[in-house]
């Protein structure tokens, strides 16, 4: 009696079995595939943006962040630019010819940004801007490596909201010995890459490259790659709509060091002061909010020209409306 039992229960597991594996056959061929359009526009409509640069010896990367009808407004680092600016040439990705920009639209050299006119069959929407990118989450990059042609690179984000102090010599321009607002991620910025387009997995600009650190020979560093903010890159973009030229700002002063409270605990600061605005005001970023440490007292920032800060790049980004197009800077 057991051993028919035994035979039955088997019979039965069989046929399950055999059931389930029909059911997985069938059921995934029976169902219209799923498409990630993510993808889709990650891997073709991004790189129809992205585009080469040469510009008296150096060679960079740019996008386009919008088309007008003269032409496409494109984005690249004013470091690639700076002392040949007007003499830029662009090879958009899958085309053949270097074409000549018809106009620099504006720069700001204090953010490493460098906006051009370029002539352009193809019409784009403007970008979609990611100005809260978390740690962790996936980015890709399109960068001309080594001028080797626009190539997909993949990376996380390391740091979402940072200041790095930019060391390198070899730039030979401004960047140097300087600190800037950035996105830090692990996608590789090569030479070349500077003003490659950064990227979320929704296709949405979360940044644009400008700067490796390498570290020393005796200690060095690897996936330390910093991008200027996407926030920080649409509110130069809208100032240069509004009035072409360097983009004539209030000086920021920006600071990053480890600093120790009275028992000892060390911790990162990160601090912002504008030379021509809000006197007496040191902006610092503390347990994911922005905080005014002013004479009369310590406020959270709830809102500037309008925005909500929470990030080092939102305030900056706000700042620049701020000042072109008014607005309260409101105080909790």
């Amino acid at each position: 009696m057991n051993n028919q039992k035994t035979i039955k229960t088997s019979l039965l597991c069989l046929a399950a079995a055999v059931a389930m594996a029909a059911v997985m056959f069938f059921v995934p061929s029976a169902l219209p595939e799923k498409r990630n359009e993510a993808d889709t526009f990650r891997t073709e409509t991004a790189l129809s943006r992205t585009a080469e640069i040469i510009c008296g010896d150096n060679i960079a990367t740019a996008f386009i962040y919008k088309s007008r009808d003269d032409g496409a407004v494109v984005v690249t680092c004013w470091h690639t630019v700076q002392g040949h600016a007007d003499t830029a040439q662009f090879r958009f990705y899958g085309k053949e010819e270097f074409v000549e920009c018809t106009a620099l639209i504006g720069y700001d050299p204090g953010y490493d940004i460098a906006i051009y006119l370029v002539p352009c069959d193809e019409q784009f929407d403007e970008m979609s801007v990611r100005d809260d990118t978390t740690t962790g989450e996936e980015v890709f990059l399109l960068g001309n490596s080594d001028g080797d042609g626009i190539a997909l690179f993949s990376g996380k984000v390391s740091v979402p909201d940072d200041i790095v102090l930019c060391r390198d010599d070899t730039l030979a321009s401004h960047l140097d010995n300087k600190n800037l607002p950035s996105l830090r991620v692990t996608a590789p910025i090569n030479s070349g890459s500077s003003g490659a387009p950064v990227f979320d997995s929704h296709g949405r600009l979360a940044g644009m490259g400008f700067y490796q650190f390498f570290g020393s020979a005796e200690r060095p560093v690897y996936d330390m790659n910093y991008a200027v903010p996407a926030a920080i890159i649409k509110s130069v973009v809208d100032v240069c709509e509004i009035q072409s030229g360097r983009v004539q700002r209030s000086d920021v002063t920006l600071r990053n060091y480890v600093a120790s409270d009275d028992e000892m605990v060390t911790r990162r600061i990160y601090e912002v002061q504008f030379d021509g605005l809000w006197q007496d005001t040191v902006f610092r970023k503390s347990g994911g909010s922005i905080y005014a440490h002013r004479s009369d007292g310590v406020f959270k920032v709830a809102s500037l020209a309008g925005k909500k800060i929470d990030t080092i790049a939102q305030l900056l980004a706000a700042a620049i409306d701020y000042e072109y197009r008014g607005g309260k800077l409101v105080l909790e």
